[in-house]
């Protein structure tokens, strides 16, 4: 970082702040300069999150008992049945193993191909143990940015319909593109939670021609 500030001072002095590209090797980028996802480089790994006993005293079911058949979109739940993300930082979520599209691409058998990207298809399970709040809807038109230099892939999501509320978001990298939507069809049955995801996901892997 080099800070350059004028000599003379009977005047206001202004600063101008230049930012040094980031040391990681930016071929995942091409031409579209590193710099930009500096910020990217020191990422929060994890969610501060409200300990039981600091949890507010609400009966759940004081809320859903007149919502019985109802679609859960259309219920307004108290803030405090939330977690500190957006549907959108959750989608990224089913990115965090990664490595089982980039081992895909280099398996030689067609088989094994197809047994990878199922591994990461039930990947995204791993994150849900012991997670009850539900994320908050975002609005629309809303965006998520994610980039991993680590696992050199870059991520993008955006709220696309508000009711019913559908995430679409696409990826990046040097071995394979992702993309796809989110969108569950969700009642309340009074004992149960009817649940149907509509959304679909498509990985292409970016194969070496023969």
């Amino acid at each position: 970082m080099s800070t350059s500030i004028p000599p003379s001072t009977t005047t206001p002095t202004t600063t101008t702040t230049t930012l040094s590209p980031p040391s990681t090797p930016t071929h995942l980028f091409h031409s579209i300069p590193a710099t930009p996802y500096a910020a990217y480089l020191s990422l929060c790994m994890t969610i501060d999150s409200l300990k039981d006993d600091q949890q507010p005293r609400t009966s759940l079911w004081s809320i859903l008992k007149h919502s019985i058949g109802k679609d859960l979109t259309w219920i307004s739940f108290p803030v405090y049945f939330n977690e500190l993300t957006s549907m959108l930082q959750r989608m990224a979520e089913d990115m965090e193993f990664s490595e089982c599209l980039d081992a895909a691409v280099k398996e030689q058998d067609p088989l094994r191909h197809i047994a990878f990207v199922a591994a990461f298809a039930m990947s995204n399970y791993s994150s849900t143990i012991g997670r009850i709040a539900k994320p908050f809807n975002p609005m629309l038109s809303k965006t998520f940015k994610y980039v991993r230099f680590d696992k050199q892939f870059r991520y993008y999501s955006e709220q696309v319909s508000h009711h019913p509320p559908i995430s679409a978001c696409w990826a990046e990298a040097p071995l394979w593109h992702y993309y796809g939507e989110v969108d569950a069809q969700n009642k309340f049955m009074g004992k149960s939670f009817e649940i149907q995801p509509t959304g679909v996901a498509h990985a292409e892997l970016i194969l070496p021609v023969d």
